[in-house]
């Protein structure tokens, strides 16, 4: 993966973020490669050599974003269980996938609508890092801000009660 500054990248633990340098270090084996990418206010340094092997990989395009909207849209699958949920949900977020993340988002949405109760707190973080990475990764493929990927993400995962309860 030749990557360049400017170039839009999505790193698998972080989330989306912008190359700002490749340049040349030296280290005690010789001289080395390392690319810097910036995600929010952190600045990553990654051998060129291990872009890949760390999970650092192109954002997705306009159409698979629209094909993840359209993922958000649909009926989420039967809860596992507290315990099942969260070991997925830790290695979808982990795995960074952009599919992924919508499934999480999905499927905790779905579940905060359903019950009488919040949701708990390993569930509202999951929820939450899993729409930032989601909206920044949309917002690069649609070419939008990131305000507006999440009001696209809410839209879609909207269910029809929740929707007359936002219009009364």
């Amino acid at each position: 993966m030749a990557l360049e500054p400017g170039d839009d990248v999505v790193h698998s633990i972080h989330g989306p973020g912008r190359v700002v340098a490749v340049q040349m270090r030296d280290t005690p084996d010789g001289p080395v490669e390392y690319v810097t990418i910036e995600v929010g206010d952190m600045r990553i340094l990654i051998p060129t050599s291990e872009v890949e092997a760390v999970g650092v990989r192109d954002p997705i395009s306009e159409e698979d974003a629209e094909a993840i909207l359209e993922l958000l849209a649909e009926d989420p699958l039967k809860d596992p269980g507290h315990s099942a949920r969260r070991r997925r949900n830790q290695k979808r977020l982990l795995d960074g996938d952009a599919a992924a993340l919508a499934k999480i988002v999905r499927s905790l949405q779905a579940l905060r609508e359903d019950r009488d109760k919040p949701l708990a707190m390993r569930d509202k973080d999951h929820l939450r890092s899993a729409t930032a990475k989601l909206a920044g990764e949309l917002a690069i493929a649609l070419k939008v801000t990131e305000e507006e990927a999440a009001s696209l993400i809410e839209r879609a995962t909207a269910t029809d009660e929740a929707e007359a309860d936002a219009e009364a």
